[in-house]
């Protein structure tokens, strides 16, 4: 024992840098091979809920502000815009007007998805009175569920992507338009056909969220998510450099620390589930427990 510390402190800083920078060479390199291992963890793979008769998966992501793409989503954007099989669509509820930035922020979004390769006649900006942001605005989820039902039928979408329940980082509007997309697939038609499926993207305690490329490895083995995983943070922060407005010192932080540079983990979502949720928060909302929709 004493041997090995002896020999560690006889190490120079030089010798203590290369050898993290080979231990973490060797990591990325076992992360790569299981990522490429990991084909069958698509949107468009086969699952129960697809059905193989549908040639071209239409996917649409919904969030709720400009950015919200480029700081949470991006390796399933990546993924999805590499495949010949899928086209993507992108649904923002808001423009982001909180700091009268709307249209600044909105034209950003443009230029931030065509780094993300995604055309600008693929992605609709709302703006609303009813769906403002900011923390201390609430949406309602059935307005939320209108803005859905008009752009899935416009683009004739069979897969929907969004956030959880509590939306990655906890803000209201990200949270909010998870029960409305929700609610959308709990009372629509369109949830009830097998060949459709929304997902939603998981949020993770703050250890996990902060632990950049480290948690890709964790992320691939869970046995109940489907995983995008990207080792090309550079594209993450060319498009979220392109939301100028927004792009201080701390979201900088954000992109070069954040797991979601690096991996996504989403989770399909069942009515019966949905169903559940329904019933607890109607219940909660009798009690005076939950915030009014």
């Amino acid at each position: 024992m004493f041997t090995l510390l002896d020999s560690f402190g006889s190490l120079s800083l030089t010798d203590i840098a290369f050898s993290l920078l080979f231990l973490t060479n060797v990591y990325l390199l076992v992360t790569t091979v299981l990522a490429s291992r990991n084909k069958s963890h698509s949107i468009t793979s086969t699952t129960n809920n697809i059905d193989t008769s549908t040639k071209i998966d239409r996917v649409l992501l919904v969030i709720a502000h400009p950015d919200d793409e480029s700081m949470f989503f991006v390796p399933t954007i990546l993924t999805l815009t590499d495949q010949p099989d899928s086209s993507l669509y992108v649904l923002c509820l808001s423009t982001g007007n909180f700091d009268g930035l709307g249209l600044t922020r909105t034209k950003e979004l443009y230029a931030s998805a065509r780094v993300l390769g995604i055309e600008k006649e693929r992605v609709i900006v709302v703006d609303d009175p009813v769906l403002q942001d900011g923390k201390n605005q609430s949406w309602s989820k059935k307005e939320v569920a209108r803005q859905v039902s008009a752009h899935v039928k416009q683009w004739k979408i069979n897969k929907i992507l969004t956030f959880d329940d509590y939306g990655v980082s906890g803000h209201e509007n990200h949270i909010d338009t998870s029960h409305g997309v929700r609610h959308f697939h709990q009372t629509s038609e369109w949830g009830q056909k097998k060949s459709n499926t929304l997902y939603q993207l998981e949020s993770t305690g703050i250890c996990r969220k902060y632990t950049g490329v480290f948690d890709m490895t964790r992320s691939l083995v869970q046995s109940d998510t489907q995983c995008f995983c990207s080792l090309a943070p550079w594209v993450n922060y060319g498009a979220m450099r392109a939301h100028f407005s927004q792009f201080v010192w701390y979201r900088r932080m954000f992109v070069l620390f954040s797991r979601y540079t690096y991996v996504n983990t989403i989770k399909s979502v069942s009515r019966d589930k949905e169903r559940g949720q329904e019933v607890d928060e109607s219940v909660g909302a009798v009690g005076g427990s939950t915030k009014e929709e």
